[in-house]
């Protein structure tokens, strides 16, 4: 679906342009005109942005995942002292029963 779309929106461009960009920095760059060579550092520069924004938010995404892995993990410890820490007061409990000591 996106791709469909993306493809409209070239065609799109390419007849409100009058032309296809990549064309035209091809041929351009075939004759050797200052446009074609802007236009292909502009194409290849817009694509190496994008691409690095994109890397971007994928290392985010990875990070808040392993985040998000090490609060579960915190909150299991925490959970397990806890558990712990119950049982060690029903122990001191049963203790002070058996002693008579309240």
């Amino acid at each position: 679906l996106f791709a469909f779309l993306g493809g409209v929106f070239f065609v799109y461009g390419a007849q409100l342009a009058r032309g296809c960009t990549s064309g035209a920095a091809l041929s351009g760059m075939a004759v050797l005109s200052v446009a074609g060579f802007v236009t292909m550092i502009a194409i290849f520069g817009s694509a190496f942005v994008f691409a690095w924004f994109l890397f971007q938010i994928c290392i985010y995404l990875a990070e808040s995942g392993e985040l998000r892995a090490e609060s579960r993990e915190r909150r299991a410890e925490s959970r397990e002292r806890r558990e712990e820490s119950g049982e060690q007061r029903a122990e001191r409990g049963e203790r002070r029963a058996e002693s008579g000591d309240f």
